[in-house]
């Protein structure tokens, strides 16, 4: 678990954790497009700079992968991407899509 304990979302907010307070830091750093990925249990990656190592914002993935049905939002992801055999840049990431609550705010 993580310590000291999270808070509970708010009723209000209820898929507060899916924004990328997850159990884990920052776990795994792929290369792609001459920047880091940083990577952790949830959708949310974060940018890193490859020359002084600074984190420079969270990844935009615009527009939402196809895959992703509609009125669903990615919940959960994997720290560890493989890097696709045969290939120099493709990563493999499990990822997992939930529906969206009525009355949530967007993610």
């Amino acid at each position: 678990g993580v310590e000291p304990e999270l808070p509970p979302c708010p009723l209000s907010h209820p898929l507060c954790e899916l924004t990328g307070a997850q159990m884990d830091n920052w776990v795994y750093m792929i290369p792609v497009a001459g920047k880091g990925l940083m990577t952790t249990d949830s959708p949310i990656f974060v940018d890193m700079d490859l020359a002084t190592l600074h984190t420079t914002g969270i990844h935009p993935w615009s527009p939402m992968p196809s895959w992703i049905k509609p009125f669903h939002a990615p919940s959960i992801g994997c720290a560890h991407p493989v890097l696709r055999p045969g290939t120099e840049s493709t990563w493999v990431e499990i990822l997992m899509e939930l529906p969206l609550t009525p009355f949530s705010k967007p993610l």
